[in-house]
């Protein structure tokens, strides 16, 4: 008999632990791929110097690059690529810093190479959500890719209906080498030795 309390207590003490210890882990949920159908429009981009006024009838799409989880602080860059052509207080346009998926869902560097590649596909899609929205409007359609948001840029105008009227790309490259996008397939931005 004491050998079987002494059985049921050493049970519940490590009941007890397995319990304790699960508490203080956190588990990771599993991967769900970037959702944006019920975001509405204004969810998938941010205008730079925002204003109360409506959209101009020009709109610049800037994909930024990275990957990153957050968007860039893209007056500085803007104003640091072209000096003298972007003026971003009198200008006949505005600019629309579009969303990657990382950006929008500030997602972690730990996604598989399957994973990164689903997330490339959703940043496409928002590209195209927002320019066929805007064309829809009757704007004038810009879209200005640079570094990575090159790379989401070139997939956009290889896999999608052109809803564009001129397109930039800036800092990306057809020919990329295996160590650049590797590093980004896993959230690390890298930079082009020549």
């Amino acid at each position: 008999m004491l050998y079987s309390i002494n059985l049921k207590y050493l049970f519940l003490l490590c009941l007890f632990f397995v319990l304790s210890c699960n508490k203080d882990t956190e588990s990771t949920p599993p991967y769900q791929p970037t959702q944006i159908k019920n975001l509405k429009l204004e969810d998938l981009y941010r205008r730079i110097l925002k204003s109360d006024s409506p959209l101009r009838d020009t709109v610049i799409l800037f994909v930024q690059g990275g990957p990153t989880a957050s968007l860039d602080e893209a007056e500085h860059a803007i104003e640091e690529i072209f000096p003298e052509t972007i003026n971003l207080d009198n200008s006949n346009y505005d600019i629309l810093q579009v969303h990657q998926s990382q950006t929008l869902n500030k997602l972690e560097k730990n996604l598989s190479f399957e994973q990164a590649i689903k997330e490339a596909e959703v940043s496409v899609d928002i590209l195209f959500r927002v320019a066929s929205e805007m064309k829809a409007k009757n704007k004038t359609v810009i879209i200005w890719g640079f570094s990575y948001g090159a790379l989401v840029t070139q997939h956009f105008i290889a896999k999608k209906e052109h809803k564009f009227d001129k397109v930039f790309i800036g800092g990306g490259r057809l020919d990329m080498p295996e160590e650049i996008w590797k590093s980004f397939s896993k959230g690390i931005p890298k930079l082009f030795e020549d």
